[in-house]
This record gives structure tokens, C-alpha cells and sequence, in this order.
């Protein structure tokens, strides 16, 4: 199996193009063809796709809002149920605990002012900043990921595709059939968990020896070391029930505090 890297790919700069997902795939810089998301709950996530999936994503350009994995309908791309964290979800909030960057490509799409005309482009590496679930607008329950450009001074969307590239997506476009309706949702909603998460602790919270607080992976679990961290920030030892001692950064971490 290719190891996964985090960072740069050599030879495929920030501002590169792929006129598809598969191009993009063997040159390593998001090597699923399919998912938007690249990685695993123990590794984290390397890379993320941003083309406009989600009705909630919000693309910024050095800020991106993007939704996490799950709870859309496969036919008509609606969001039918809350996410749940699992698979890319968690890899996401692996990368925002530890600190590693994800490369992010942005393919064409109409909703966004800094998506590429056509195919896909490789815009550098963001980092997780936060991480939260909130209510979107189906109603439904998804996970929102803040992410921000490493380096803000660049800007590869500014740039024009290659004339190669224009050529082949236009002469696809005209030779493509035209799609299919979709089909009417049928099956009832499917809603489960809160109406609405307790919020996390703010930023300028001091956490204590013994308290108790909860988190969105690892569940509950009680404060049993605290160490500063910088000028205003702690490293927070929680001992979870069913996952054991974490070390988290606390103005990442998203601890709700149980009262």
C-alpha cells in the first residue's frame, strides 16, 4: 500500500491543473477517484476535493467551510439524514488534533468564484483549523471543517486554464448526453441524535484537574493533567471511558464541558 503524504507532492505545484479525477489520483496529489476526502481516522486526512457537493460548503478562497462526508441521498445528491463520524469525517478532525496540512483541489463548479472553469486544480495546503456540527439547511445535522491556506499570498485561482485543457472539456461537453431527471425522494427522512449540540467550551475557558467534559470522537471523559501551551492556550490530558488518555490542544480540541 503507497504511503500517505503529508504536504507537497513533487513535481505538482500549487496552481497545477488535471483535466480529471484520475489525473489527480496518479499523481498522488488526491488519489481517490471518487471521494472527496482522502484518509483514515488513524492517519488523518492528506487531501480534500472542494467541487460544490454540499448545499453548506462555503468557499472563500485562503478560507474554506467545507462539509464533511455522508447523510446525502446517492440519486439526487440532497442531504436525507444527519452525518455521522466516520471514515473522512474523522480523518478531517485527526488533521485539526495534530496539526497536519491538507492539500486541497477545487474542481469546476458554477457555486463557487474560485473554483477552476474546467477540470480540477491543485490550490496548495490549508490547515483545519476548527471543527464543529451545526444544524444545515435540509434541516439535517452535518460536520462543518474551517480550513485556511498555509500560505494566503498565492492565489492559483487567479491563473487560466491551460488552452489544451479549455479544448478537451468543450469538445466532451458537446459530444456528453444530455442527463437524466432525478428521481423524486420517496423514502422518509431519517433524523437521529440531538436537535442541536451542546456548544464547545470558549476559547478563553481554563481547564481544571477533574473536570469532566466530552468530545465529539472520544466521548466522555474527565481533565487529569493540564499544561500551558504558548501565551494563552493549555494541553489538556483527558481519560476518556472507551478511549483511553488523549493529549489535546485545548482551543482545538472541542470540549463541551458536562456539568
Amino acid at each position: 500500500m503507497t504511503k500517505r503524504i503529508f504536504g507537497e507532492i513533487p513535481d505538482y505545484p500549487e496552481g497545477t491543473y488535471f483535466e480529471s479525477r484520475l489525473e489527480a489520483s496518479r499523481a498522488g496529489v488526491h488519489r481517490p477517484t471518487q471521494g472527496g476526502i482522502s484518509g483514515s481516522a488513524t492517519d488523518g486526512a492528506d487531501s480534500i476535493v472542494v467541487s460544490g457537493g454540499y448545499e453548506d460548503d462555503r468557499d472563500l478562497g485562503t478560507e474554506i467551510v467545507y462539509i464533511g462526508h455522508g447523510g446525502r441521498d446517492p440519486e439526487t445528491g440532497e442531504q436525507v439524514a444527519d452525518q455521522e463520524l466516520t471514515s473522512g469525517n474523522l480523518a478531517l478532525i485527526h488533521s485539526s488534533d495534530h496539526d497536519l496540512p491538507v492539500r486541497v483541489v477545487r474542481g469546476a463548479n458554477s457555486r463557487s468564484d474560485f473554483a477552476p472553469k474546467a477540470g480540477y486544480r491543485y490550490d496548495g495546503l490549508y490547515k483545519v483549523e476548527k471543527y464543529w456540527q451545526d444544524k444545515g439547511k435540509s434541516g439535517h445535522l452535518v460536520w462543518c471543517f474551517r480550513l485556511k491556506k498555509l500560505n494566503p499570498e498565492t492565489a492559483p485561482w487567479k491563473a487560466t486554464p491551460p488552452a489544451s485543457l479549455l479544448a478537451k472539456i468543450a469538445k466532451r461537453v458537446q459530444t456528453a448526453k444530455p442527463a437524466k431527471k432525478p428521481k423524486p425522494i420517496i423514502k422518509p427522512y431519517v433524523v437521529h441524535g440531538m436537535d442541536k449540540p451542546p456548544a464547545p467550551a470558549p476559547s478563553s475557558h481554563k481547564f481544571n484537574l477533574g473536570e469532566r467534559v466530552k468530545h465529539p470522537v472520544f466521548g466522555e471523559g474527565v481533565v487529569s493533567d493540564v499544561a500551558p501551551s504558548g501565551s494563552n492556550d493549555q494541553i489538556v490530558t483527558v481519560d476518556f471511558v472507551g478511549a483511553g488518555s488523549k493529549k489535546l490542544l485545548a482551543s482545538k480540541a472541542n470540549l463541551v464541558i458536562i456539568s
